[in-house]
């Protein structure tokens, strides 16, 4: 979806915002520096700032879902539900790829009965203006706030010293 500025007929004020570069630029200079310092400890392990970024926006609720339901398992035979793990164990397999293959990551995780595929949405200029950026940009550096235990302003200051 293609994001257009509106204005005002009458006066030509603009009435839909285009996202903000600088601001855009910020928040990724915050997750690059957020990778480097990391905590190892840290239940999730990214492997580049680029999948951190993707993370952090699962994490902040801009994301897709494929849940795929494991509930019904304890109902087939013994000798049986071996087929059925199988069967979900694809499912899943197969929600990553799909991620995958359109230059995306996937992240797994059970929840209740269920195991759920999350991949993040676009966040591109042309799929986000800035009163949505705002939020999520907002939601991402709680996260890495929560993780770091230090302020988004502290990150940055830390790389200007």
């Amino acid at each position: 979806m293609t994001r257009v500025m509106h204005s005002c007929p009458s006066c030509g004020t603009v009435l839909t915002k285009g996202r903000s570069g600088p601001d855009h630029r910020r928040l990724f200079g915050i997750i690059a520096k957020a990778y480097e310092n990391w905590p190892e400890t840290h239940e999730f392990q990214p492997t580049s700032a680029e999948q951190l970024r993707a993370w952090l926006q699962c994490r902040a609720g801009h994301h897709e879902c494929t849940p795929i339901f494991v509930e019904n398992i304890q109902l087939f035979p013994e000798d049986k539900r071996d087929v059925a793990f199988k069967l979900v164990s694809l499912a899943v397999e197969a929600a990553v790829k799909a991620a995958l293959a359109e230059g995306s990551y996937a992240f797994t995780r059970v929840h209740g009965d269920a195991i759920a595929v999350f991949r993040p949405r676009s966040i591109s200029w042309s799929a986000m203006d800035q009163k949505e950026f705002g939020p999520l940009r907002d939601a991402i550096q709680e996260e890495i706030e929560s993780a770091l235990g230090v302020t988004c302003e502290q990150l940055l200051r830390a790389e200007a010293a």
